[in-house]
């Protein structure tokens, strides 16, 4: 579900206009509203700055790349803040993306290498294409704490990388994923 809310608000309205909104959806589902449990909340806003006419959204830049400013949040049930990542000093995007989103050439590999992982043991999550290069994120079915990062030059596997629980980057589900475990 995703909910968009369009003109200004004050930050202590924000909470009182989701839960209504939930609820309502959820007694038109026909289900319990007593106890609603969110999962995989992403909440995206721009503020109004003084001396702008217009909203602005926060970024940063890492080695003159722009990239929203983007924190993800482990909590528990009761909203107590368990583990917080954001991407003010080091990226969540890495450089090929960057070049690739830019444009810029590359020198990659040509030759394949082998992977750790048969297909059969991963789940694809999502992917980012430029040209003949790919990066595919896919989830580990045996380990659901890592990620496994692959990118391809012509559908050849040049390159691979495991990522870790903390290193996750958030991804753009707007249901409950069940196969990145995104946080």
């Amino acid at each position: 579900m995703r909910i968009q809310i369009n003109g200004e608000i004050k930050i202590e309205g924000i909470s009182k206009i989701i839960e209504s909104i939930l609820i309502d959806t959820l007694n038109k589902m026909g289900q319990r509203t007593g106890s609603i449990k969110l999962s995989q909340v992403i909440f995206e806003t721009a503020f109004m700055v003084e001396g702008y006419s217009e909203p602005v959204r926060m970024t940063v830049e890492h080695n003159g790349n722009i990239e929203p400013f983007i924190v993800v949040v482990s909590a528990n049930e009761d909203g107590t803040i368990e583990r917080a990542q954001d991407n003010e000093d080091q990226p969540f995007y890495d450089e090929v993306y960057h070049k690739l989103a830019k444009g810029e050439e590359i020198e990659l590999p040509t030759e394949p290498i082998s992977s750790e992982y048969a297909d059969d043991e991963i789940t694809e999550i999502d992917a980012v294409s430029g040209g003949d290069i790919k990066g595919v994120r896919y989830a580990i079915k045996s380990e659901e704490s890592k990620q496994l990062l692959r990118y391809f030059n012509n559908n050849i596997l040049i390159a691979e990388m495991t990522l870790t629980e903390k290193e996750f980057v958030p991804c753009d589900c707007e249901t409950p994923c069940e196969e990145c475990h995104c946080i």
